[in-house]
Protein backbone atom coordinates (compact mmCIF):
# COMPACT_ATOMS: atom_id res chain seq x y z
CA UNK A 1 0.00 0.00 0.00
CA UNK A 2 1.39 3.11 -0.94
CA UNK A 3 0.52 6.86 0.88
CA UNK A 4 1.41 10.23 -0.13
CA UNK A 5 2.82 13.41 1.51
CA UNK A 6 2.63 16.90 0.20
CA UNK A 7 2.41 20.52 1.56
CA UNK A 8 4.76 22.10 3.63
CA UNK A 9 6.79 18.96 4.60
CA UNK A 10 10.14 16.75 3.70
CA UNK A 11 10.19 14.93 1.82
CA UNK A 12 7.50 15.24 -0.57
CA UNK A 13 6.89 11.66 -1.16
CA UNK A 14 4.84 8.42 -1.53
CA UNK A 15 5.68 5.88 0.96
CA UNK A 16 4.88 2.01 0.75
CA UNK A 17 3.38 0.41 4.26
CA UNK A 18 1.75 -2.60 5.25
CA UNK A 19 -1.87 -2.91 5.36
CA UNK A 20 -2.22 -2.06 9.25
CA UNK A 21 -0.21 1.09 8.75
CA UNK A 22 -1.64 4.45 10.74
CA UNK A 23 -1.32 7.99 10.77
CA UNK A 24 1.26 7.79 13.04
CA UNK A 25 3.77 5.61 10.81
CA UNK A 26 2.94 8.22 7.67
CA UNK A 27 3.94 10.95 10.26
CA UNK A 28 7.24 9.40 10.80
CA UNK A 29 8.80 9.20 7.24
CA UNK A 30 8.13 13.05 7.56
CA UNK A 31 9.47 16.53 8.80
CA UNK A 32 7.30 19.75 8.77
CA UNK A 33 8.82 22.63 7.11
CA UNK A 34 9.26 26.25 8.37
CA UNK A 35 6.15 27.39 6.79
CA UNK A 36 3.88 25.04 8.16
CA UNK A 37 0.61 26.40 9.74
CA UNK A 38 -0.04 24.59 13.04
CA UNK A 39 -2.96 22.55 13.08
CA UNK A 40 -3.65 22.77 9.03
CA UNK A 41 -2.69 19.13 8.43
CA UNK A 42 -5.39 16.97 6.84
CA UNK A 43 -5.73 13.90 5.04
CA UNK A 44 -7.20 13.19 2.18
CA UNK A 45 -8.90 10.47 0.56
CA UNK A 46 -9.76 9.21 -2.52
CA UNK A 47 -13.16 7.12 -0.54
CA UNK A 48 -14.38 9.98 0.56
CA UNK A 49 -14.55 12.14 -2.64
CA UNK A 50 -18.09 9.98 -4.02
CA UNK A 51 -19.83 11.88 -0.62
CA UNK A 52 -18.56 14.99 -0.78
CA UNK A 53 -19.67 14.82 -4.27
CA UNK A 54 -22.90 14.50 -2.90
CA UNK A 55 -22.56 16.76 -0.08
CA UNK A 56 -21.57 19.48 -2.59
CA UNK A 57 -24.97 18.86 -4.83
CA UNK A 58 -27.14 19.04 -2.11
CA UNK A 59 -25.82 22.42 -0.85
CA UNK A 60 -26.22 23.91 -4.40
CA UNK A 61 -29.70 22.61 -4.96
CA UNK A 62 -30.72 24.30 -1.78
CA UNK A 63 -28.64 27.70 -3.00
CA UNK A 64 -30.41 27.69 -6.01
CA UNK A 65 -34.22 27.03 -4.31
CA UNK A 66 -32.99 30.22 -2.18
CA UNK A 67 -32.54 32.11 -4.99
CA UNK A 68 -35.87 30.84 -6.41
CA UNK A 69 -37.70 31.94 -3.49
CA UNK A 70 -35.79 35.68 -3.49
CA UNK A 71 -37.08 35.83 -7.37
CA UNK A 72 -40.61 35.26 -6.01
CA UNK A 73 -40.37 37.77 -3.57
CA UNK A 74 -38.28 40.86 -5.31
CA UNK A 75 -35.49 40.21 -3.18
CA UNK A 76 -32.87 41.73 -5.66
CA UNK A 77 -29.83 41.95 -2.61
CA UNK A 78 -30.46 38.69 -1.34
CA UNK A 79 -30.73 36.95 -5.17
CA UNK A 80 -27.03 38.51 -5.74
CA UNK A 81 -25.40 37.68 -2.67
CA UNK A 82 -27.06 34.23 -3.39
CA UNK A 83 -25.67 34.06 -6.95
CA UNK A 84 -22.06 34.87 -5.42
CA UNK A 85 -22.11 32.32 -2.64
CA UNK A 86 -23.13 29.61 -5.85
CA UNK A 87 -20.33 30.42 -7.51
CA UNK A 88 -17.75 30.50 -4.49
CA UNK A 89 -19.58 26.57 -3.27
CA UNK A 90 -18.97 25.40 -7.12
CA UNK A 91 -15.26 26.30 -7.39
CA UNK A 92 -14.50 25.08 -4.39
CA UNK A 93 -12.57 21.45 -4.82
CA UNK A 94 -13.61 18.21 -4.02
CA UNK A 95 -10.99 17.34 -1.33
CA UNK A 96 -11.67 13.85 0.20
CA UNK A 97 -10.65 15.45 3.25
CA UNK A 98 -11.14 13.78 7.09
CA UNK A 99 -12.53 16.32 8.53
CA UNK A 100 -11.24 17.50 12.37
CA UNK A 101 -8.74 15.10 12.48
CA UNK A 102 -6.22 15.81 14.50
CA UNK A 103 -2.53 15.15 13.12
CA UNK A 104 0.13 16.04 15.57
CA UNK A 105 3.59 16.43 13.49
CA UNK A 106 5.25 14.20 16.22
CA UNK A 107 3.14 11.31 16.19
CA UNK A 108 -0.29 10.56 16.82
CA UNK A 109 -0.14 7.63 18.76
CA UNK A 110 -1.27 9.72 22.05
CA UNK A 111 -4.81 10.13 20.50
CA UNK A 112 -5.82 6.61 19.68
CA UNK A 113 -9.05 7.74 18.38
CA UNK A 114 -7.91 9.83 15.69
CA UNK A 115 -4.51 7.88 14.54
CA UNK A 116 -6.38 5.98 11.80
CA UNK A 117 -5.74 3.19 9.87
CA UNK A 118 -3.98 4.50 6.31
CA UNK A 119 -5.84 3.34 3.12
CA UNK A 120 -4.12 3.03 0.05
CA UNK A 121 -3.72 6.53 -2.10
CA UNK A 122 -4.29 8.36 1.37
CA UNK A 123 -2.06 11.82 1.19
CA UNK A 124 -1.26 13.66 4.18
CA UNK A 125 -1.23 17.57 3.14
CA UNK A 126 0.24 19.95 5.46
CA UNK A 127 -0.69 23.80 4.51
CA UNK A 128 1.75 26.69 4.59
CA UNK A 129 0.45 29.38 6.88
CA UNK A 130 -1.61 31.56 5.06
CA UNK A 131 -1.42 34.32 7.41
CA UNK A 132 -5.61 35.15 6.29
CA UNK A 133 -8.42 34.57 7.41
CA UNK A 134 -11.40 33.59 5.26
CA UNK A 135 -14.84 35.43 5.23
CA UNK A 136 -17.81 33.79 3.71
CA UNK A 137 -19.63 36.58 2.55
CA UNK A 138 -21.62 35.95 -0.47
CA UNK A 139 -18.03 35.99 -2.43
CA UNK A 140 -14.57 34.87 -0.45
CA UNK A 141 -13.20 37.43 1.38
CA UNK A 142 -9.79 37.39 2.90
CA UNK A 143 -8.65 39.33 5.44
CA UNK A 144 -5.18 39.37 7.65
CA UNK A 145 -4.72 37.39 10.54
CA UNK A 146 -3.58 38.46 13.91
CA UNK A 147 -3.33 36.05 16.48
CA UNK A 148 -4.85 38.97 18.54
CA UNK A 149 -8.08 39.11 16.41
CA UNK A 150 -11.14 37.90 18.22
CA UNK A 151 -14.28 36.16 16.60
CA UNK A 152 -15.89 39.02 18.83
CA UNK A 153 -13.84 42.03 16.46
CA UNK A 154 -14.25 40.41 13.55
CA UNK A 155 -18.02 40.41 13.83
CA UNK A 156 -17.93 43.79 13.25
CA UNK A 157 -15.93 43.11 9.86
CA UNK A 158 -18.91 40.81 8.74
CA UNK A 159 -21.40 42.40 6.02
CA UNK A 160 -24.74 42.75 8.81
CA UNK A 161 -27.21 41.62 5.93
CA UNK A 162 -30.76 41.63 7.11
CA UNK A 163 -30.93 38.19 6.03
CA UNK A 164 -28.31 36.67 8.30
CA UNK A 165 -28.63 36.05 11.85
CA UNK A 166 -26.87 38.22 14.12
CA UNK A 167 -24.76 37.35 17.27
CA UNK A 168 -23.76 33.87 15.51
CA UNK A 169 -20.86 32.97 13.62
CA UNK A 170 -19.87 29.51 12.54
CA UNK A 171 -16.20 28.84 12.31
CA UNK A 172 -14.64 26.20 10.93
CA UNK A 173 -11.26 25.75 12.47
CA UNK A 174 -7.68 24.87 9.90
CA UNK A 175 -8.37 21.26 11.45
CA UNK A 176 -11.52 20.62 10.02
CA UNK A 177 -13.47 21.24 13.36
CA UNK A 178 -16.55 23.64 12.78
CA UNK A 179 -18.96 24.81 15.16
CA UNK A 180 -21.53 27.51 16.03
CA UNK A 181 -20.56 30.12 18.33
CA UNK A 182 -21.74 33.57 19.82
CA UNK A 183 -19.56 36.42 18.49
CA UNK A 184 -19.75 40.25 18.43
CA UNK A 185 -18.69 43.44 20.76
CA UNK A 186 -21.50 42.41 23.38
CA UNK A 187 -20.21 39.09 23.71
CA UNK A 188 -17.65 38.01 27.00
CA UNK A 189 -16.18 35.18 25.36
CA UNK A 190 -13.36 35.49 23.68
CA UNK A 191 -12.46 32.76 21.04
CA UNK A 192 -9.01 33.19 18.44
CA UNK A 193 -10.03 31.71 14.89
CA UNK A 194 -7.06 30.22 13.86
CA UNK A 195 -4.57 30.97 10.71
CA UNK A 196 -6.82 30.00 7.58
CA UNK A 197 -10.04 29.55 9.19
CA UNK A 198 -13.52 30.12 7.30
CA UNK A 199 -15.71 32.25 9.13
CA UNK A 200 -19.32 32.88 8.02
CA UNK A 201 -22.95 34.36 9.65
CA UNK A 202 -25.73 32.17 9.20
CA UNK A 203 -28.61 32.75 7.27
CA UNK A 204 -31.80 33.15 9.38
CA UNK A 205 -34.13 30.38 9.69
CA UNK A 206 -36.93 32.30 8.25
CA UNK A 207 -35.43 32.18 4.79
CA UNK A 208 -35.15 28.59 5.10
CA UNK A 209 -39.11 28.15 5.98
CA UNK A 210 -39.93 24.85 3.38
CA UNK A 211 -36.11 24.08 2.72
CA UNK A 212 -33.16 22.16 4.16
CA UNK A 213 -33.57 23.63 8.24
CA UNK A 214 -29.61 22.43 8.16
CA UNK A 215 -28.01 24.56 5.36
CA UNK A 216 -25.53 26.40 7.54
CA UNK A 217 -24.82 23.04 9.45
CA UNK A 218 -24.24 21.41 5.82
CA UNK A 219 -22.31 24.72 4.21
CA UNK A 220 -20.22 24.67 7.29
CA UNK A 221 -19.73 20.97 6.72
CA UNK A 222 -18.44 21.87 3.40
CA UNK A 223 -16.21 24.02 4.43
CA UNK A 224 -14.92 21.68 7.15
CA UNK A 225 -13.88 19.75 3.56
CA UNK A 226 -11.56 22.10 2.20
CA UNK A 227 -7.77 22.21 3.17
CA UNK A 228 -5.71 25.56 4.56
CA UNK A 229 -4.69 27.49 2.25
CA UNK A 230 -6.44 25.21 -0.51
CA UNK A 231 -5.00 23.52 -3.22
Amino acid sequence: MTAYVSGAVNPQSGFRFSGKARISDLLKQVSYDESACPGSAALLRNSLKNTQEKWKAGILYDIQALQFNARLSGQVALLAWLQELEKLVSSQPITGRLPAIYINPHGNESRPADNLLLEPLDRLYVAACSRELNLVDGKLVHVAYRADLTLNKLAGQLTDHRWQQSGYVWVVHPDGAFKRVKAGYWQHLKLYPGDGAFIFRPLKKELLAGLNQRFNFELARWLSTQVVPGE
